[in-house]
């Protein structure tokens, strides 16, 4: 396992993870800021509890609305295969056991509107160490 070669090891992109509800009723839950409700419905966790993603990997907090299926250069989202509005972004994180970590942010960004996709971004504060290489000795 290469992930288990690093103290911090972080992932991130489109998992592709829907959330199983019809479309209308999922925008609703939008809407209304019913994301509770929502991620009810999301297959991610359930992957995840499964053991089918990322085994020790954890996803921050996330009190964003879904990152998927927006019409392009708007506000709206799409009705394309009459997919639900989902969090197919993710940023996903796993340490080495004891190390700390504190999510700074995680968020999705709503100004940038060139895609079906909302990019999401997340800020970490980490420990890290800092080995100075042996002085040498000069003799004169």
């Amino acid at each position: 396992d290469i992930t288990a070669e690093a103290d911090y090891c972080f992932w991130m992109g489109d998992l592709n993870y829907r959330v199983e509800m019809p479309w209308e009723p999922a925008v609703a839950c939008v809407k209304s800021n019913d994301l509770a409700e929502l991620r009810k419905h999301d297959q991610f966790p359930r992957a995840r509890e499964n053991g089918q993603m990322l085994h020790n990997f954890w996803e921050p907090q996330c009190n964003f609305s879904p990152t998927y299926r927006w019409l392009c250069g708007e506000d709206e989202f799409s009705r394309k295969k009459e997919q639900a509005p989902s969090w197919t972004d993710r940023v996903l994180v796993r340490t080495s056991e004891g190390l700390p970590i504190k999510v700074l942010e995680y968020e999705k960004t709503q100004d940038i509107r060139t895609s079906d996709h909302r990019p999401v971004r997340a800020v970490f504060d980490i420990a890290t160490s800092y080995f100075s290489p042996p002085m040498q000795s000069t003799a004169i």
